[in-house]
């Protein structure tokens, strides 16, 4: 069990991250190219539910494919 939620919470954050990144450039591409533009309303706010709920959806599809997608690969989880 310890093995599988410290995968989870892993390829959770790593998920979340990529998405904050993916978000932030977005919003310089928007804030830079377009310079008169009055911008997407209430984007902090779809960004995080973007950035934080899309890879909850993710992990829990992978989930109930397979059940034991993140049991580990390491001999009894020692990193």
């Amino acid at each position: 069990l310890g093995c599988m939620l410290s995968n989870i919470l892993r390829y959770y954050f790593i998920m979340v991250s990529l998405l904050c990144n993916g978000a932030e450039a977005y919003n310089m591409n928007l804030m830079l190219l377009k310079v008169f533009d009055r911008g997407v309303k209430g984007f902090i706010s779809k960004a995080v539910v973007i950035s934080w709920g899309l890879p909850v959806l993710v992990i829990g599809i992978a989930m109930f494919v397979d059940t034991d997608a993140f049991s580990g690969i390491y001999i009894e989880c020692a990193f």
